[in-house]
């Protein structure tokens, strides 16, 4: 009996998609072009050096208004705050830690040397603006006329007349006593804020006054609510660098496990870094602080990032042929998938576009620069490296 043909058997590229053909015939062509290439040279530098500008410039931190609904009394209100009254805040406080000999004049001269310092910084206001228990109370012994105090009329008149006077009782809530009410336990002063219109101004505010606590000559600390805010444009930076210095050592170690080829490693290594440079960067142009949510979302971006470039790349060592025909062929075998993953997540996020809350608004900006990057550099900039650089058959 004669063999049937196999009609279930299709000679290759009939099944072929468009878009596949279209990569193979067209674009890929296309991009490998010399001229082109020169092209796609010219257009990859622009895109990273305004991406290095932009890291320049990244803003730190998450505000107070990243962390109310947009739109809402509260968001209106703090929006009004950072407008018109940041000259005159926060308030920090500096608290005396530890029992000392407060009717002596040398401790005196300590604590107001130590507030001095403060007044003095740029970022702070000067003493008309400080709140010092002490210094009203020596003000108020010399309009008394009283002076070479000793501990017990101190103590005294502090107790049973200073604070019992209305203009001086707030005072009662910044001084400590002990148990047997003869000495302080503990005391505290206020200093202000000045003009800090930037987290550059907030952490170096934040940071004098630490300092200024840390060299007082008594057991010191200064504190703001604020703090909670300006302690995350300290650890921000070094956390992102830290975490993104172990995500691509990871990638390149990965990378040398599943591609036998070092000089692919590499190129798949150096897109990663080059697209989140450009995410950063670009971030900046769009409003977006460095913080701990856009971390989260670069964190995820280098997930996204090897997708783009790790698929062309193995395809491309796969590949048989000169260095033209294996990129060509790379981008016929996952350059529609590339697209197809890239659409999917850009509708799957599109409507957090229109959120109101601000951390997923910066997850929608994030994962669509990261998008809109990982198909430049897994559709045009890695294919015309891997036509120059590539390994050759």
């Amino acid at each position: 009996m004669d063999k049937q043909p196999d009609n279930t058997t299709k000679s290759y590229g009939q099944e072929d998609h468009a878009f596949m053909t279209f990569f193979r015939n067209y674009f890929g062509p296309f991009i490998l072009n010399p001229c082109m290439k020169v092209i796609v040279v010219f257009i990859y530098l622009g895109y990273i050096g305004v991406a290095i500008w932009g890291c320049s410039m990244v803003e730190q931190g998450l505000t107070e208004q990243d962390l109310v609904r947009q739109g809402s009394e509260a968001s209106k209100f703090l929006d009004l705050k950072y407008k018109y009254f940041k000259t005159y805040e926060p308030a920090v406080s500096l608290v005396i830690k530890t029992e000392q000999n407060y009717w002596e004049a040398e401790t005196q001269e300590i604590i107001e040397r130590t507030l001095s310092k403060l007044e003095e910084d740029k970022h702070f206001h000067d003493s008309s603006m400080t709140i010092s228990w002490l210094h009203e109370y020596k003000r108020f012994l010399e309009l008394v006329g009283i002076s070479n105090i000793t501990k017990d009329l101190f103590m005294s008149i502090l107790r049973e007349q200073f604070l019992l006077i209305p203009a001086f009782e707030p005072f009662q809530l910044d001084i400590v006593f002990d148990e047997t009410n003869t000495s302080i336990k503990s005391s505290r002063y206020f200093v202000l804020g000045k003009d800090l219109f930037t987290s550059d101004d907030e952490k170096a505010m934040m940071l004098k006054a630490r300092q200024v606590a840390k060299d007082c000559e008594f057991d010191a600390i200064a504190y703001s609510p604020a703090f909670i805010y300006f302690d995350q444009f300290v650890a921000v930076i070094p956390t992102t660098v830290q975490n993104m210095v172990i995500a691509i050592g990871s990638i390149l170690c990965v990378s040398f496990l599943l591609i036998p080829s070092a000089t692919c490693c590499v190129c798949v290594t150096i897109s990663v870094v080059s697209i989140l440079v450009g995410v950063i960067g670009y971030m900046t142009f769009w409003n977006v602080n460095l913080h701990s949510v856009s971390l989260l979302t670069l964190i995820l971006s280098v997930g996204f990032s090897v997708d783009y470039t790790i698929h062309i790349t193995s395809a491309y060592v796969s590949a048989r042929g000169r260095r033209r025909d294996r990129v060509i062929r790379a981008l016929y075998s996952v350059g529609m998938p590339i697209i197809q993953g890239s659409l999917s997540t850009m509708f799957a996020i599109f409507i957090c576009a229109f959120s109101s809350h601000y951390g997923i608004r910066v997850f929608f900006k994030s994962l669509t620069l990261v998008n809109l990057f990982g198909i430049a550099h897994g559709l045009v900039f890695l294919p015309v490296i891997l036509s120059v650089l590539g390994p050759s058959q």
